[in-house]
């Protein structure tokens, strides 16, 4: 069986009791559930907004989209409510909310370390509640999918691509970082958050990320190096002084670094022209991106 297969299986027994009252939580149209199912998070429970299609929708695709620094995921979720109806997508939008994931430490950079700097073990990172919630929402719909698409924007752009660098394994067929901040670079070379050095990444995964298909999606008018929320680190500032300039920066370390691990690299580029830092202006070439045109 393939390793992403077993980790599903296992996640689904894990999960058993509380999946099996999951029917009926996902209803046609726009709503809103409370996700605890997952007990090493469940004392910190996500709400999930989401927009569903009519009909059946075992087979339907499903796309996390992850929301940015201001928490609003029902906000993200209307975005793609247009290009998800001509689609026929699930959209799942988690809400990490302030209070219970505070600061950028617990979720763009997915709750790795505690405040006082020190690793949580994997089962408590935010990124490890991705791929039970996925579980959840297929045995909801009664569904038969076996995998997911992600998007995420500005602070959930960082979530994405720190998801990927650090659970290589997932279920997430391709994935669009949007318009990200900061990056943690693929390199062992600088220390983490800015690199993979000192953290749980390992080698192995890493060739395993590069290999996957990832799309960093810029907006190329994203380019204000004053803007009140852009890191301004010495190590952010060395990836480019503004949005634009340090997403190119990443996918040419994401390249160098297949190079030097001798993989072939699955990331691309994709610049949206006219477009400064707008989620949902993102949406539907995002969209696009990761299922073709709509209707």
């Amino acid at each position: 069986m393939h390793r992403r297969a077993v980790v599903g299986w296992l996640l689904t027994a894990a999960l058993s009791p509380a999946l099996a009252s999951s029917a009926g939580v996902i209803e046609p149209g726009s709503g809103h559930f409370r996700f605890d199912a997952y007990a090493p998070l469940a004392d910190r429970p996500l709400t999930i907004w989401y927009w569903a299609p009519e009909g059946d929708l075992a087979d339907v695709e499903v796309v996390f989209v992850m929301h940015g620094t201001l928490r609003n995921a029902r906000t993200y979720r209307d975005n793609w409510v247009e290009v998800a109806r001509d689609r026929r997508l699930l959209v799942i939008a988690p809400e990490f909310s302030w209070k219970l994931y505070p600061g950028s430490r617990d979720y763009n950079l997915g709750r790795l370390i505690d405040s006082s700097g020190r690793p949580r073990p994997e089962a408590e990172w935010a990124y490890s509640v991705i791929e039970p919630l996925f579980d959840f929402v297929v045995q909801s719909v009664g569904g038969r999918q076996q995998t997911y698409a992600m998007f995420g924007h500005s602070a959930g752009g960082q979530f994405v691509h720190r998801f990927l660098l650090f659970k290589p394994n997932n279920r997430a067929r391709a994935l669009v970082c949007s318009n990200a901040g900061w990056y943690t670079l693929p390199s062992f070379q600088e220390a983490f958050p800015y690199g993979l050095g000192h953290s749980p990444a390992q080698p192995a995964g890493l060739r395993c990320a590069l290999s996957r298909r990832l799309v960093v999606q810029l907006g190329d008018a994203d380019t204000d190096p004053d803007d009140d929320s852009l890191r301004k680190t010495p190590e952010a500032l060395a990836q480019g002084p503004h949005r634009f300039a340090r997403g190119q920066y990443f996918l040419k370390r994401a390249r160098d670094a297949a190079d030097r691990e001798g993989v072939e690299l699955g990331w691309e580029m994709s610049i949206e022209h006219g477009v400064g830092h707008d989620n949902a202006a993102m949406a539907s070439p995002a969209a696009e991106l990761l299922f073709g045109p709509g209707r």
